[in-house]
């Protein structure tokens, strides 16, 4: 580490040196030694010389295999990140945890990408994501990397520690305050890389969990100004564009999952009376035509039961309501939701579904909340049943 960081070294002899640190990082006795040796810093050190390194351009095999070089040491330190012994030698107090903070904006991709995943590996769990959030308010660097012109590798990396922090405590409030939700929402429409579409739309669910205040964020006018047609948008309906355009069936159940956890949230609070969970449930069914087609994505996938279940939940919560009655109506006449409708009250499992059968438990509690919805229609005096 201390001859590759020489600033005398050309650059044959630095990828010789780089390359033997990589190869030794790969053992994981060699990753022990260097954690508690404190010698993390070193590797550091090496990755963020190679930024230095002249190379010419028009050697491109040259400029090809500085760039694989490091993705090498930044595939070392992520794997010596990720041992139990890292958190213990370098706790988020420590100079290299403060260092790793600031790459988080530096102005190259692998130093970003290497801070995420190593403080990423750090936070594991909820003490240490509140503190990061609470204490560093290292999601503010974060935020601001989804805002400007970060390449997809930055976005994913930055996207999954976010995703990390955002599970924890108070941790979604802070996000939510923090203007996470206009922050991914921009990413909702990244379609040249599926996997930044699909962190975003999974971080959107994770912040609406049970908050009321991330939900309204969720629901909020794309503009404030009344004669704009953005003013009737809301950021919801941006995820709902996503919907409709998107064959990824992992994210149309991310986004279906996010309508049903809104449903989850704020419908029992608006039968008990609270005004704010109303305006809001009014917000949800009058503003978005087709909210309920992702809840029936869910229930029409084959991959998940559990998936299946919640989304046969959420569909009978939307059928309690006179709105959401209408959404429902609107799900069974445009998805193939109606026929297993019929198949989950006759108790039986769908043909397509019979090599992934779930439990006998799982069925009783389809098959009642499929009873539930049926109810919700009839109640509500629903007469264009399909």
């Amino acid at each position: 580490m201390e001859l590759a960081i020489d600033e005398t070294l050309d650059f044959a002899h630095f990828s010789s040196l780089a390359t033997s640190l990589a190869a030794y990082l790969e053992n994981e006795r060699f990753q022990s030694v260097c954690i508690s040796n404190g010698m993390v810093e070193g590797v550091l050190d090496v990755l963020r010389h190679s930024f230095s390194i002249v190379v010419d351009p028009s050697l491109s095999e040259d400029v090809k295999a500085l760039a694989q070089l490091r993705l090498k040491i930044n595939q070392a330190l992520a794997e010596v990140s990720a041992s139990p012994l890292f958190a213990q030698y370098y706790p988020l107090d420590s100079a290299l945890s403060q260092m790793l903070k600031s790459w988080v904006v530096a102005t190259e991709d692998q130093l970003q990408i290497c801070a995420c995943v190593m403080l990423g590996n750090l936070a594991r769990s909820d003490e240490v994501c509140q503190v990061m959030v609470r204490d560093l308010k290292i999601h503010e660097e974060l935020i601001s990397v989804l805002k400007g012109n970060a390449r997809g590798a930055v976005l994913h990396s930055s996207l999954g520690f976010l995703k990390n922090l955002a599970i924890a405590g108070d941790n979604r409030a802070i996000l939510g305050e923090a203007g996470i939700i206009p922050a991914i929402s921009r990413l909702w429409a990244y379609e040249s890389v599926p996997q930044v579409q699909f962190s975003a739309a999974s971080i959107a669910r994770q912040v609406i969990i049970s908050s009321t205040d991330n939900i309204s964020h969720l629901l909020a006018p794309l503009s404030q100004d009344l004669d704009s047609p953005a003013h009737q948008r809301t950021y919801l309906s941006l995820l709902l564009s996503l919907f409709e355009k998107t064959d990824s069936t992992p994210i149309k159940t991310e986004i279906g999952r996010t309508v049903a956890s809104i449903c989850r949230t704020v419908s029992p609070k608006a039968r008990d009376g609270d005004e704010e969970a109303k305006s809001l449930l009014d917000r949800l069914y009058t503003l978005h035509e087709g909210v309920s087609l992702p809840v029936g994505a869910m229930i029409t996938q084959t991959q998940w039961p559990v998936v299946r279940s919640e989304g046969w939940f959420a569909l009978a919560l939307m059928a309690t309501n006179k709105l959401g009655c209408a959404a429902v109506v609107d799900c069974l006449h445009k998805t193939e939701v109606t026929e297993l409708l019929k198949t989950t009250l006759g108790g039986g499992t769908p043909k397509q579904d019979k090599a992934e059968a779930t439990e006998k438990s799982q069925e009783i509690k389809d098959r009642d909340n499929a009873f539930v919805l049926v109810q919700g229609l009839l109640t509500n005096e629903v007469s264009s049943l399909p």
